[in-house]
């Protein structure tokens, strides 16, 4: 056969082959837009292409793996926010006076806009912009406080029976992922317990872009001057995979194992390892708090540190979150996918992640306690202990201002029961430093005093004791 036909025969094939892997791809492109176009036309209720596209991604989604979203709008800038630790706002926390349904100012953020603008706890929030802040509306207050860095909120507030009003600058508000026990009143953390100063205590809210170098300069301060340190990273969702494997490794001899990552047919993409750099003392024993919503980044840092030996693992066993998740922009940065693309394995050669439905063999999923450290809570204890722990992060803002917040205020009563401790804790499932209110609801009244919840100061943090108590075990053994 001649070259030339030869030729033309292999052109045409590779063209043959190419149109059908295009009509292959497009089959159900075109289906979909078929499909599409038959709702909007032929539907009863009248339906939007955005709003249409936007349920269609996330029903693709929903049967992929627990882990994998679509995310656009308020959901998509939240998740950015929170990775980035950053937002526009005026940096003030927010609460509910039950008794009269107002929103006042629970505590202006130090440093920040509505610190520098006046604004004082207890203020009762009225306008902002000259829209009145309707009762109960705790949403549309947020929505109307927050607006582009730079631009300007004009909010009017009842102090003490007086009317006054403040001109706040929005700025880009740094929150922080690393906390301690005490809130100073200059906005700085001081990360040792306030009742056993010789104790560090270390609290990871997320795993964001900047939590690696906060736990540094957190350790900065203390390292030479404690006893034991407790890193808490309950309720913590995880986050950013370099930031968790960074603080793995200032607690590690270089080569020690921090976590491997694997692609699909268990095929390792990448192990990461313990690096030469400078180093946390060994001789400083550790301890990590973990709870039920601890997962990903924070289980790799209780996995990591357990199986090397350089942790006591306290608390109850955690989520069981052992997947890797990458975020993949849509619509020039409008939306996005976080898509699910590779497990990660701890050092010990076990997967973290809890069994889905089609295997439900496995019992070594999460990270459970060191032996003899197990501290179950319910939902109940742990939502009331959350509570406390956000009033008590804004005590030190409290004794500054010389304010008492009143009984009546939301975040001052705790939760009795099973479901409202659930919702609590998922609507708290964030850092606390963050102006974005919450969307609470008001507490049922008790039906009679055996329903009455105990006060938040009555709520004993059991797993922190049990933390203290294996600290000093440790140092009274070396003495």
């Amino acid at each position: 056969m001649p070259l030339r036909n030869i030729v033309i025969i292999a052109i045409s094939a590779i063209i043959a082959i190419a149109c059908y892997s295009v009509t292959s791809k497009s089959r159900y492109a075109n289906l979909y837009t078929e499909a599409m176009d038959i709702v909007m036309k032929e539907g009863l209720l009248p339906a939007d292409e955005q709003t249409l596209f936007d349920d269609s991604i996330k029903g693709m989604l929903q049967g992929f793996d627990r882990d994998t979203a679509y995310y656009r709008g308020d959901s998509f800038k939240s998740l950015q926010e929170g990775l980035n630790q950053r937002f526009d706002g005026v940096g003030m926390h927010m609460d509910t006076d039950e008794a009269t349904n107002r929103l006042v100012v629970l505590a202006p953020m130090p440093g920040g806009p509505a610190w520098a603008a006046g604004l004082k706890p207890g203020d009762e929030l009225l306008s902002v912009d000259g829209n009145p802040i309707n009762v109960g509306a705790r949403r549309d207050a947020v929505d109307l406080i927050r607006g582009p860095s730079g631009s300007f909120a004009n909010i009017t507030v009842n102090r003490d029976g007086k009317e006054m009003s403040f001109s706040v600058e929005r700025r880009g508000i740094p929150v922080r992922s690393v906390q301690g026990d005490w809130f100073n009143p200059d906005g700085t953390w001081d990360f040792r317990l306030k009742s056993n100063p010789r104790i560090g205590y270390i609290r990871i809210v997320q795993f964001g872009e900047n939590t690696a170098k906060e736990f540094a300069d957190a350790t900065n301060q203390i390292v030479g001057q404690i006893d034991g340190l407790i890193i808490d990273v309950r309720n913590n969702p995880g986050g950013l995979l370099p930031s968790v494997t960074e603080i793995c490794d200032k607690f590690l001899p270089a080569g020690a194992p921090i976590v491997e990552i694997r692609g699909r047919e268990e095929r390792v993409k990448e192990r990461y390892t313990a690096s030469k750099a400078a180093k946390i003392p060994e001789s400083l024993p550790v301890v990590i708090l973990i709870d039920r919503r601890s997962a990903s980044a924070s289980e790799i840092l209780a996995a990591c540190l357990q199986d090397n030996g350089r942790a006591v693992v306290v608390g109850e066993r955690s989520f069981g979150k052992g997947t890797v998740q990458n975020l993949i922009m849509l619509q020039n940065g409008r939306s996005a996918i976080k898509l699910t693309t590779a497990s990660y394995w701890r050092p010990n050669g076990k997967n973290i992640d809890r069994p889905s439905s089609r295997n439900m063999k496995r019992e070594d999923w999460g990270v459970s306690p060191c032996v003899g450290n197990e501290i179950p809570v319910t939902a109940v204890e742990s939502a009331n202990l959350y509570r406390r722990r956000h009033l008590r992060d804004l005590a030190g803002i409290h004794e500054h201002f010389n304010f008492q917040p009143k009984p009546t205020y939301f975040w001052m009563q705790p939760v009795s029961s099973e479901d409202m401790a659930e919702e609590a804790l998922e609507e708290g499932n964030g850092d606390a430093e963050r102006d974005a209110a919450l969307d609470t609801k008001n507490s049922p009244e008790p039906t009679n005093a055996a329903d009455t919840p105990p006060r938040l100061s009555e709520f004993t943090d059991h797993a922190l004791e049990r933390a203290i108590q294996v600290i000093r075990e440790h140092s009274q053994s070396i003495h």
